[in-house]
């Protein structure tokens, strides 16, 4: 993975319990980005509260860190948005949509999950699974509806060639944002955006709010519109989807 390598600090792992904790163990200030790739993952994280199904050779298992001061949870939505550029760029016929904060889906199922977490006050660590290819028997081993690249397309999916293609995607949008902010990405979140006037139930500070997605704002913030009111909120959990455009 030359390009990548000359650009960060990655390191490929054959397995390990989570790429996102062993970046953790092995953080590395002096980098602005650091990377770690898996063939496996024996505790993968979902999530909060769930796990990653992370067969080994099959999927995409990578975390990259990033040394800057992005907002959370601007940088959850820029590293979809990056994901799902991916996805298109290996077919560009690919029905992607993204589904807030950070799902990605393809003809109504889970195809690949970003998880952000806080490492300290000035890093984050982006945690992407992306899956290629899931047997009969692995979608068994996940409570959602989910799809994989080699359903869906003919194209030759190449494990190294596509998180090279992740990464690539992943610095530039942050770079960009870096330059111009997050403006700029609203038209295409818009064209993706999978809630679009949706009625949603969205968990968020330990409360259940019910309403109509109106989509996202200008820094990233969802919109939801309830009976009483239109609320803003950067983060949350989506609980329940009604899958029928109002």
């Amino acid at each position: 993975m030359p390009i990548m390598q000359k650009l960060i600090n990655l390191v490929i792992l054959d397995s390990t319990d989570s790429t996102n904790e062993w970046i953790k163990r092995h953080h590395n200030q002096n980098c602005e980005y650091q990377a770690c790739l898996a063939a496996q993952q024996t505790s993968g994280k979902g999530q909060p509260g769930k796990n990653w199904y992370s067969p080994k050779g099959e999927n995409i298992y990578l975390s990259l860190l990033i040394n800057n001061t992005i907002p959370a949870p601007q940088l959850s939505l820029l590293s979809a948005l990056a994901v799902a550029s991916s996805c298109l760029e290996i077919d560009k016929k690919l029905p992607i949509k993204i589904k807030w904060p950070n799902d990605i889906m393809c003809d109504g199922k889970k195809i690949a999950g970003v998880l952000l977490e806080q490492f300290n006050k000035n890093s984050l660590i982006i945690g992407i699974g992306l899956n290629l290819h899931l047997s009969k028997q692995d979608k068994q081993q996940i409570s959602q509806p989910v799809t994989a690249l080699n359903e869906l397309t003919s194209k030759k999916l190449n494990r190294t060639e596509i998180a090279n293609l992740l990464l690539k995607n992943l610095i530039h949008t942050i770079k960009t944002y870096q330059k111009i902010g997050f403006a700029p990405f609203l038209s295409q979140w818009k064209q993706l955006d999978f809630l679009n006037n949706k009625e949603i139930a969205i968990f968020h500070a330990n409360k259940t709010y019910n309403g109509t997605y109106l989509g996202i704002n200008e820094n990233g913030q969802v919109q939801l519109k309830t009976s009483s009111t239109i609320m803003t909120l950067s983060s949350g959990t989506i609980v329940d989807t009604h899958l029928f455009t109002l």
